[in-house]
């Protein structure tokens, strides 16, 4: 998990005025960083303000402070379950494999862990979505839960059970001769 914090100071829009030409920030240091989903401020510790040729003219402006915002959002993640299929045979059919599309937006953190209860079932002919128990996801880094740091799309995959055999059926045949009964 990678901190996120300020780099660089702004002038705003609300200014009246510019740094001078040739003058830029040097040794900027600032208060606030954030790794998980959320925002905090950022202040501004120190800087000073250098000319062209190096010389600290930090003293000749005077600087209005603003507080700055830093922001993490949720990562984006799309977790599919697959799909099976199978022929009737009296027990139910489930598939628990899923796993998280590494095309789609983005994919897990580098060493984060997903975990997925897959619910679903099919137990005679027909088909269903191989569903997954969305409450019961959860993903690790290596030492704590990091599920809230994601925003978690579900794609279902497919539970078929298909009929056992198709079996063709002939009424029996018989005959007699006619007794009035």
């Amino acid at each position: 998990d990678t901190a996120l914090y300020p780099t660089e100071i702004e002038l705003t829009q609300d200014s009246p005025y510019d740094l001078v030409a040739g003058h830029s920030f040097a040794d900027m240091t600032f208060y606030g960083s954030i790794i998980d989903v959320g925002t905090v401020l950022s202040d501004i510790e120190s800087f000073r303000i250098l000319d062209a040729d190096g010389k600290d003219v930090t003293r000749n402006y005077a600087p209005c402070y603003t507080n700055g915002l830093l922001t993490v959002t949720p990562r984006i993640i799309t977790v599919y379950t697959q799909s099976a299929e199978k022929y009737y045979d009296e027990t139910p059919l489930t598939c628990n494999v899923y796993g998280v599309y590494p095309d789609k937006q983005y994919a897990l953190v580098d060493g984060h862990v997903i975990s997925v209860t897959v619910i679903g079932w099919q137990l005679d002919i027909g088909m269903s979505n191989n569903y997954a128990e969305e409450s019961a996801t959860y993903i690790r880094s290596e030492t704590r839960d990091v599920t809230h740091n994601y925003e978690i799309y579900y794609e279902y995959g497919t539970l078929f059970v298909k009929p056992h055999a198709v079996l063709y059926v002939t009424s029996a045949s018989d005959w007699k001769y006619y007794d009035g009964e």
